[in-house]
């Protein structure tokens, strides 16, 4: 997964315009850069360097999500409401019960 920027923007130039021809590709993408402003530039420049920071940073974050307990084991205002954070997470996850949260949570290199 060793992207360059010049292999990041000819991904995106053809993402944005997907009704380009493979014959076509190598012209068009040379003048797409060659239009390009300084600005748009800087732009994706930044885009691409968010994608490279978080590429493979998934597994980490999984780790460090709140652990999904019984309500009844929530006793303290700290507990609770690091379950409310769990149950939001798992929401937005996808997650469907606390044991698909679980496994979601532990899946990954993280925690070996």
């Amino acid at each position: 997964m060793n992207k360059t920027f010049e292999n990041y923007l000819e991904e995106f130039c053809f993402k944005i315009n997907p009704s380009v021809l493979d014959d076509d590709m190598p012209d068009f993408f040379d003048n797409w850069l060659g239009e390009l402003e300084g600005e748009d530039y800087c732009k994706y420049a930044e885009l691409f360097g968010q994608e490279r920071y978080l590429a493979g940073k998934e597994d980490l974050l999984k780790k460090y999500l709140p652990e999904y307990r019984s309500s009844k084991k929530c006793v303290t205002d700290k507990a609770k409401f690091r379950l409310r954070m769990a149950r939001l997470s798992a929401e937005v996850l996808g997650a469907t019960d606390a044991k698909e949260y679980r496994k979601l949570k532990v899946s990954g290199n993280a925690h070996q």
